[in-house]
């Protein structure tokens, strides 16, 4: 343990040595990408990515991890809704960053990358720079700042060579990649989904896909230096997995089963009102007032968050805090004439909602559908109630 300690010490000091010296000393390293598969955690359905410097001559084995956050950091939950999460760099020995990994039975990739001596030197440097207490904190961003995107700028800084990124797919959009990497975790994709807005819908660059460690290391792969160099060796699997992500099965009970189920329930509800002219406002109360919520959290999102690609949001047509507001006054016997405008306003926004909504620049999740009818058919059933009463 103290000759590793000493080893990293002569590391750090090496880097105020004499330029030659240092290139001899920086032929001894293998600077490598690594990249793990997707967890199960919702932080963890992207994989992740961290950089390896090993020395070919001595126990050195290091990674530098841009994913450290901390749950217990004072008001976490707010200030991540608020798109505020401070992420920070770590520096762990490599076998205690893959026992993670072989403990969650996830596969890891090394890419060696392709670098001469004074790109491995430099590379150290800016990891080094980074990892001072004073630089190691940065304010995490999904999509522009992350675990992925920042080794991949330290490689581009490193690199006395640009890169030239190959796309490796049909055009993306971020929403596409979430769906890819989502697509067995049915709850989460749907919620990401709702916070989401139309600017996840819009068409990114190669280099925005590599917010997505496993994109990224597939990307390079495919790419190389403005030289014609290959950017990395070829892509090796360094802890196997057993079971992969594709392989895990789809959760039975998804939103779509869900709330086709509920409308289903609403449809009987309503058809026995109609039958016999009955008005259950506690019923709507609930309804418009669970909505009303929904709609709160995603008008925070789109106007006071500083994550990106919320706003704006469509979905704000059928989710909205006006719901909350009118839910008090259903409960009231009086103000029919209100009750009824209001509702025939919310059937007539609906209508056109549902009619155009392939029209919009945003992208639905399917089981907004059966909720967008629940609260048509509320509105509707209501309308048809008081004007025969009437």
């Amino acid at each position: 343990m103290r000759y590793t300690v000493v080893l990293i010490f002569f590391l750090t000091l090496s880097f105020h040595l004499k330029a030659e010296k240092t290139e001899e000393f920086a032929d001894d390293f293998k600077i490598s990408l690594i990249t793990c598969s997707p967890g199960d955690e919702i932080y963890s359905l992207f994989g992740h990515t961290a950089i390896r410097v090993k020395s070919t001559k001595s126990s050195i084995d290091i990674i530098y991890n841009y994913g450290i956050f901390d749950f217990n950091t004072d008001l976490f939950i707010w200030r991540f809704a608020l798109g505020q999460t401070d992420y920070q760099l770590g520096r762990v020995p490599f076998e205690h960053f893959a026992y993670e990994y072989v403990l969650t039975n996830r596969t890891v990739w090394e890419q060696e990358l392709l670098l001469n001596d004074i790109e491995k030197k430099t590379l150290i440097e800016l990891l080094e720079e980074n990892y001072k207490p004073e630089n190691r904190v940065y304010r995490y961003n999904f999509f522009h700042d992350n675990c992925a995107t920042r080794p991949l700028e330290i490689i581009k800084r490193a690199a006395t060579t640009p890169i030239t990124l190959e796309p490796i797919n049909e055009q993306q959009t971020f929403r596409k990649l979430i769906h890819k990497y989502s697509a067995n975790h049915p709850w989460s994709k749907f919620g990401m989904d709702m916070c989401l807005g139309s600017e996840a819908d819009k068409p990114i660059t190669t280099l925005q896909e590599c917010f997505v460690p496993i994109e990224l290391m597939n990307i390079l792969s495919n790419s190389a230096y403005k030289s014609g160099n290959n950017i990395v060796k070829e892509t090796e699997i360094i802890i196997p997995s057993t079971v992969e992500i594709e392989q895990r099965p789809l959760a039975m009970l998804t939103p779509f089963a869900l709330f086709t189920f509920l409308f289903i329930i609403v449809i009987g509800i309503s058809a026995y009102q109609l039958k016999h002219k009955l008005i259950l406002n506690g019923l709507d109360i609930v309804i418009f007032a669970t909505y009303g919520l929904a709609g709160l959290v995603l008008l925070f999102l789109a106007v006071i968050s500083e994550h990106p690609a919320m706003s704006p949001n469509y979905l704000l047509i059928v989710f909205h805090p006006i719901h909350l507001l009118i839910a008090p006054i259903l409960a009231l016997k009086g103000r029919k004439t209100v009750k009824k405008q209001y509702h025939c306003i919310n059937f007539g926004v609906l209508t056109v909602f549902i009619l155009i909504s392939w029209l919009l620049p945003q992208s639905f999740n399917l089981a907004i559908l059966p909720l967008t009818g629940i609260l048509w058919l509320r509105s509707l059933t209501y309308y048809y109630i008081t004007r025969e009463l009437k």
